[in-house]
């Protein structure tokens, strides 16, 4: 008899549930409304699904909570449970727009997924559920299925291609420095401004901004270059032995201002080798 009694109030229980559940999937809806990438910089970005809840019943509901795996190219990278104290109000026969913002740092995803490293783009997935309640005691879940995708920035890579004296006299030289961008990424960098530096053997030759156009194609690459009458009583008259060796410890830094369609970023650049030097006859 205690058997049946305890069987007859699962029953009671799981029946509750479903009718509970059922209720909600009948008076409640989720669909994502956009899906914004913000705060994007150099290290990561916010991806962030804006998703509309609309209640077709005559009686409001709260969202209580929720739980969810981010998943990134089918691997796991995030995984959070969240309730929330007041909860979410969802009026009555209306719509009610909340944010799932998922932050994502790309030395985290790259130590998280090793297999991104290498990675331009990323196909994600938000997977989980969303509790609900009437304000007074929880009504049930429905599930949470989104899917996304990121950009993996690259900053452009540097090389140093060339540096050639056209002329040298004892009192300055006509020299032409060369130097080369190359954009790994998926999307065309809007190259503003390109502001540098370039020493040689340790003296400072120039400083000063690229001119022209400076954009560079997307997984494209572009060479510039310098066109340079140093003065050595303005750089120093040991420029002169410099630049009649065969070679020269280079150094070219700077930063370069870009435009994306997510905002704008400024990228620190570096480069630093030993630099045949080439000679007109």
């Amino acid at each position: 008899m205690r058997k049946k009694a305890i069987f007859l109030v699962v029953l009671l229980i799981a029946s509750s549930h479903f009718s509970l559940s059922a209720s909600l999937t009948k008076d409640l809806k989720i669909t994502v409304k956009e899906k914004r990438i913000r705060d994007f910089s150099l290290d990561g970005l916010t991806l962030v699904f804006y998703v509309n809840i609309a209640n077709s019943s005559s009686k409001a509901y709260f969202l209580s909570g929720y739980e969810y795996r981010f998943i990134v190219n089918q691997a796991d990278y995030l995984q959070l449970q969240t309730g929330l104290e007041e909860g979410i109000r969802i009026e009555a026969r209306g719509e009610t727009l909340v944010a799932f913002p998922i932050k994502i740092t790309y030395e985290n995803l790259f130590r998280t997924i090793p297999a991104m490293e290498n990675e331009l783009h990323a196909i994600c997935n938000l997977v989980g559920w969303a509790r609900f309640s009437d304000g007074r005691r929880e009504r049930g879940k429905l599930a949470l299925a989104f899917t996304g995708d990121f950009p993996i920035f690259w900053k452009p890579a540097l090389q140093l291609v060339r540096l050639r004296v056209n002329t040298l006299t004892i009192g300055g030289a006509d020299i032409e420095f060369e130097v080369k961008f190359q954009n790994k990424n998926r999307f065309e960098l809007m190259v503003d401004r390109i502001s540098y530096t370039l020493t040689l053997a340790g003296y400072e030759i120039k400083k000063g901004t690229i001119a022209g156009d400076k954009n560079i194609d997307k997984r494209g690459e572009k060479l510039f270059s310098l066109p340079l009458l140093l003065n050595f009583f303005d750089v120093g008259k040991e420029v002169f032995d410099v630049l009649d060796k065969s070679s020269t410890q280079s150094r070219f830094y700077g930063v370069v201002e870009v435009q994306t369609v997510w905002g704008r970023l400024i990228i620190p650049f570096e480069k630093q080798e030993l630099l045949k030097i080439t000679k007109i006859p």
